[in-house]
């Protein structure tokens, strides 16, 4: 038995470790234990911009899993926001108020050259 409890600890510690808390539950001489998400705190990157996205960042509280809202854009003279990404260069993901925020992130503007008249 001390093995089991040991063992189930010891993944308790690593799974903690992954951003989730885990909550012991004992009822009837049985435990169990039941995972509660945590918060997750989005931060917005104005990468280059003028001006800073207005919040700064956003947190995730459960059960919600999105942002559900973007901030307001930044600006940035010359140029025109693309939306937000994953990536500063663009590579990653493209990160809307419908994307499920996992862990604690940054999210990066992302700038197309205005075009010259």
């Amino acid at each position: 038995m001390f093995r089991i409890a040991a063992a189930l600890a010891a993944l308790c510690l690593v799974l903690a470790s992954c951003g989730n808390i885990f909550i012991r539950l004992a009822a009837g001489g049985k435990e169990s234990f039941v995972v509660a998400r945590e918060s997750r705190v989005v931060s917005f990157d104005r990468n280059g911009g003028d001006t800073e996205p207005d919040p700064k960042t956003i947190t995730v509280k459960p059960p919600s899993q999105t942002t559900g809202v973007l901030p307001q854009e930044p600006e940035r003279a010359g140029y025109t926001f693309g939306g937000w990404n994953r990536a500063r260069n663009g590579s990653g993901a493209v990160f809307t108020a419908a994307t499920v925020v996992e862990a604690d992130c940054t999210v990066y503007a992302q700038w197309q050259p205005e075009e010259a008249p």
